[in-house]
C-alpha cells in the first residue's frame, strides 16, 4: 500500500509535468536564419528553373532552359544557346 508520502511526490510530480508540458507548448523555438538572397532573370540569370553545381573555383554554375550561367558572387554570366551558335 503506497503511504502518504509517495502519494504527494507523485501528485507532486504529475503536476511539475503537466506544467513543464504547458510551458513548453507556450515556448517559440526559432532556428538561427540565414541570410538568404533570392536571384532571378532580373539579377542576370538565365532561367529562375535552375540545377546548381559549384566547381573547384568556388564559382556556382546554374544549368537552366536558357542556357549555363556562372556566378562570382557578385554577377552572373550566362553562357545561351546563342553563344554556342557564334562560336561555330
Amino acid at each position: 500500500m503506497p503511504t502518504v508520502a509517495s502519494q504527494k511526490n507523485a501528485r507532486s510530480f504529475h503536476l511539475l509535468s503537466v506544467i513543464g508540458l504547458t510551458l513548453l507548448a507556450f515556448l517559440r523555438v526559432t532556428a538561427e536564419r540565414l541570410p538568404l538572397k533570392t536571384y532571378t532573370t532580373a539579377d542576370g540569370l538565365g532561367h529562375n528553373s535552375i540545377n546548381i553545381v559549384r566547381d573547384s573555383r568556388g564559382f556556382l554554375w546554374f544549368c537552366t532552359f536558357e542556357g549555363l550561367s556562372s556566378f562570382d558572387g557578385y554577377t552572373f554570366t550566362t553562357y545561351g544557346r546563342k553563344d554556342l551558335q557564334d562560336r561555330s
